[in-house]
């Protein structure tokens, strides 16, 4: 049985990237709002390799939220392991907005089961703008 991921925003940018980055032996739920979208995402994903559903998703909707569970829990693909939030924006000290693909990999960084001590912690991506400092130079 296979590990589930449901990445939220799923669709297209960072939560798309996100999806893209994971490994290949885990089964991705993209949810979001627009099936269309969702279903491009899907598409895509299976051209990469991976096993993909989509499932419509308002994260502001609780009985929405629900649902999506329910569906990643219920259709016997796996067992439901991680969920990623692909909606988040991060801003480089050098005041550029973080790229998908940038945030992407941070995201299934944190999400690869090789993490598994990394447990409980918020991971801050921002290009070190917090702490006032770029370590990209």
């Amino acid at each position: 049985m296979s590990d589930v991921c449901v990445v939220t925003g799923g669709g297209s940018g960072m939560g798309l990237s996100a999806a893209r980055q994971m490994p290949k032996d885990k089964i991705i739920i993209v949810s979001g709002r627009t099936m269309s979208k969702l279903e491009k995402a899907v598409e895509q994903l299976k051209e990469g390799g991976h096993e993909a559903y989509a499932c419509t998703c308002d994260t502001s909707d609780r009985e929405s939220v629900k649902k999506l569970v329910e569906f990643a829990a219920s259709t016997d693909m796996g067992k439901l392991e991680e969920k990623e939030g692909g909606s988040m924006l991060a801003y480089a000290a050098e005041k550029r907005v973080g790229t998908p693909e940038e945030l992407g990999f941070a995201i299934a960084t944190v999400a690869d089961e090789r993490n598994g001590y990394l447990a409980g912690v918020d991971v801050l991506v921002d290009g070190g703008s917090t702490n006032g400092k770029n370590f990209r130079k």
